[in-house]
């Protein structure tokens, strides 16, 4: 495959490209303070096709270097030693799904907006590796030419907001906030914040991880940093979890067959020590060997997962997008949830590491560092590893006597048809323990002088109706982890104030306003850095953990490399 510079979606892609292809041998919670932040708890919404009825019984800018040093007030005193290391190997190749940002929707012709939730952060850590290797972060082209932007929810959703927990038996808590929109004066953004519910006592976990030690995952950004991240993860398994390990190169092979973690740390440790790189990929078989053994030692009552690590891209096997999709979709009707981590810097296949992740009931991340490999697997383990909620869908309703025009910032790749939203037997997305998902609307208020598409009477879509002031309404459908297939459906009136950004709101509204520079957005209207970075500047110290810290950083060197 011809070498070029593109966007490194290595995460996505290395794993499911693994499988199907074939890598060649060389080589304290709290809600937002301000006025403009709502918490919200289910209501009764009023469409006349009964879109969203009453929740269904059963399942549950001019930066200055003051600015800068209080955005990272005591990021490299108090940080330093926990930042990524990372590891500069390999050459950029990519393949990468394309699709357009989403434009302003008149309500009168499409008054609901539907899509599956996006857990997935490889984006952002995509970006953050891009950076580290000194090259230009915005997208230029990908292998076959087409645009290749960065995900904006991935990059949103990468970082933790102050969201309020649920509370008793609820899943999810629904935080809203609206405010004006920072890079066009003429809009105004809607935030909407899911809190999920975090399990306080973990169920076992029978775990198979899928290892591609094929010879291009030689390098020190690869295999070896893979196999320190397993060792790491090691100590948070229990006696009552079961671990398996399946490699794939020229052949497949079971190199762990349902080991205890406990009892049989040392064989464990001595296993993952001795993998080696080396032959080609073939791996179809290994995929299959893969479920076979988590099906093996399935527990009913516990947690089953395949962790797919890979590099790149695959020749052999399953080789089409439609291909893969049906074959984990097939599997997943088993139970078994399908996760990726991506690893280093060669092949990528973004389009097939998305379809495998997300037909999986699975979520992918790009592991960059050992720092991200703990923070995906040890810090963050219980919301990689335990779904609390499945097939999450949200549908909103945006009333034509209030919005003349709304954008979907990000969700690109989630979309979904209105009638998919009710039928059951449509996928979503499954959202872990403590999960947060943050989503983002800009608003073309009625009367606003903004570009929306014309009045369509020949459309005539089913309108739902609104109460007195109501300007929008969010529906929310998921099924429990396991048992019933039955949705239940949660609806939340949307009618708040605008008033000025809350934390929350100010940084989740720099990070898709970075994204949208770097995909060079022509939504992105007077965006620039350092208006991103005034506003992150004027955020207090209070709010950054070491994340948001090194998200700064990372904004002022993309600044410096982009010119």
């Amino acid at each position: 495959m011809k070498t070029t510079n593109r966007i490194f979606w290595a995460g996505s892609v290395l794993l499911a490209a693994s499988l199907l292809y074939g890598c060649g041998d060389d080589g304290t919670e709290q809600s937002a303070p301000d006025q403009s932040s709502s918490t919200n708890v289910p209501g009764e919404r009023h469409p006349s096709n009964s879109i969203a009825p009453e929740a269904e019984p059963g399942d549950s800018p001019s930066y200055s270097a003051d600015a800068s040093d209080k955005a990272n007030a005591g990021a490299q005193a108090d940080d330093a030693a926990e930042m990524p290391q990372y590891i500069d190997e390999g050459e950029e190749t990519a393949q990468t799904s394309d699709f357009e940002p989403a434009a302003f929707v008149n309500p009168l012709n499409a008054p609901y907006s539907t899509f599956a939730a996006d857990v997935d952060t490889a984006s952002y850590t995509l970006f953050r590796y891009r950076i580290h290797k000194e090259m230009n972060p915005k997208i230029t082209q990908n292998y076959y030419g087409t645009t290749a932007p960065y995900r904006t929810e991935e990059m949103v959703n990468y970082f933790k907001y102050e969201y309020a927990a649920p509370a008793g038996d609820e899943v999810f808590h629904i935080t809203t906030e609206y405010a004006p929109c920072p890079w066009n004066e003429k809009t105004h953004l809607l935030l909407i914040g899911a809190q999920a519910k975090k399990i306080e006592s973990t169920p076992h976990s029978n775990l198979v991880f899928l290892i591609d030690v094929s010879g291009s995952m030689s390098s020190a950004d690869k295999l070896p940093l893979l196999k320190e991240s397993l060792i790491s993860f090691l100590p948070t398994l229990t006696e009552g979890d079961r671990l398996s390990i399946v490699t794939y190169a020229s052949h497949e092979e079971l190199v762990l067959d349902g080991a205890n973690p406990v009892k049989d740390k040392d064989k464990i440790i001595s296993a993952i020590n001795q993998l080696e790189a080396g032959g080609a990929t073939a791996g179809e078989r290994g995929m299959q060997l893969a479920y076979e053994t988590a099906k093996k030692y399935y527990l009913n009552a516990g947690s089953n997962r395949i962790i797919m690590g890979t590099d790149g891209d695959l020749n052999v096997g399953i080789s089409s997008v439609e291909g893969i999709k049906k074959y984990v979709e097939e599997k997943r009707a088993e139970g078994i949830y399908l996760s990726i981590l991506g690893f280093g810097y060669g092949n990528v296949r973004d389009d097939l590491m998305e379809t495998i992740a997300d037909n999986g009931n699975g979520s992918y991340h790009y592991i960059d560092s050992a720092l991200e490999a703990e923070r995906v697997l040890i810090e963050d383990r219980d919301s990689t590893m335990f779904v609390v909620a499945k097939d999450v869908k949200f549908q909103m309703s945006f009333n034509p006597d209030k919005v003349k025009g709304y954008r979907l910032i990000g969700y690109e790749n989630r979309v979904m048809p209105d009638q998919d939203f009710k039928d059951d037997k449509k996928d979503g997305g499954e959202v872990g323990s403590n999960h947060q998902i943050t989503i983002l609307y800009e608003i073309a208020e009625t009367g606003a002088d903004v570009a929306v598409d014309a009045y369509n009477a020949g459309l005539k879509p089913e309108m739902p109706t609104f109460a007195k002031g109501e300007m929008a309404s969010l529906a929310m459908r998921y099924k429990a982890p396991s048992g019933s297939d039955k949705s239940q459906e949660k609806v939340y009136s949307i009618d708040i104030p605008a008033a000025a950004m809350s934390n929350n709101m100010a940084f989740a509204s720099a990070v898709a306003e970075l994204s949208m520079l770097l995909n060079k957005s022509k939504f992105a209207g007077t965006s620039s850095y350092d208006g991103i970075l005034s506003q992150l500047a004027a955020i207090p110290d209070s709010f950054y953990d070491k994340y948001k810290k090194e998200f700064v950083e990372l904004v002022k060197q993309s600044q410096t490399l982009s010119k």
